[in-house]
């Protein structure tokens, strides 16, 4: 696949890629489907994007290289489990539309709208934190979001970042007590 690439600077920089990042990108893939075969298939998926778009992903600075692989990673992991979720939800509503009475009524019923409902409140909540996180020194905004917007633990954050996983720990706890005053302001203010 990698023959595919027009260039021998191509070919190397996602050659370079891989290498450095594939475990990383395995971790990324395994916390979010749960499978070996599954986060395999993911990280081909990613490479075969990163590939496509190569042009661009050798514009990317070498500096927010892994957080920007890593957001390619998770959405690509994701994707794939959105799929695997869909194609179930489809053969479970087809086997569940089957298992109607004998008048016609489904036997089951739920209220969808607490779900959206929350879905909103917490997704206004993660704006309200992303636009609090900024006035945040980068260090610490950084281990946050890599923790918990990516899901990645602290000996990734460590290596993605080419630090100690003390001084992650020690990121991450200055960090949630910024963030906490911060938010005690926001919230005493209003």
């Amino acid at each position: 696949m990698i023959l595919t690439l027009e260039t021998e600077e191509q070919r190397s920089f996602v050659e370079e890629l891989f290498d450095k990042y594939e475990q990383m990108m395995l971790n990324i893939c395994m916390k979010v489907l749960k499978n070996p075969e599954d986060a395999k298939d993911a990280v081909e998926d990613t490479f075969v994007r990163i590939m496509d778009n190569v042009e661009k992903f050798m514009e990317v600075d070498d500096e927010i290289m892994p957080g920007f692989l890593a957001v390619t990673t998770r959405n690509v992991a994701c994707d794939i489990y959105n799929q695997k979720i869909q194609k179930h939800q489809n053969e479970t509503s087809s086997t569940y539309f089957e298992k109607q009475d004998s008048e016609g009524t489904v036997l089951d019923t739920f209220d969808h709208s607490i779900d959206v409902e929350q879905a909103l409140i917490d997704k206004e909540f993660i704006s309200e934190l992303k636009a609090l996180m900024q006035s945040m020194p980068a260090k610490q905004s950084t281990v946050l979001i890599y923790k918990y917007f990516y899901h990645l633990g602290n000996t990734e954050i460590a290596e993605m970042l080419g630090i100690n996983r003390s001084v992650v720990n020690s990121r991450l706890h200055h960090a949630r007590i910024t963030l906490k005053k911060l938010l005690l302001n926001r919230y005493s203010n209003n």
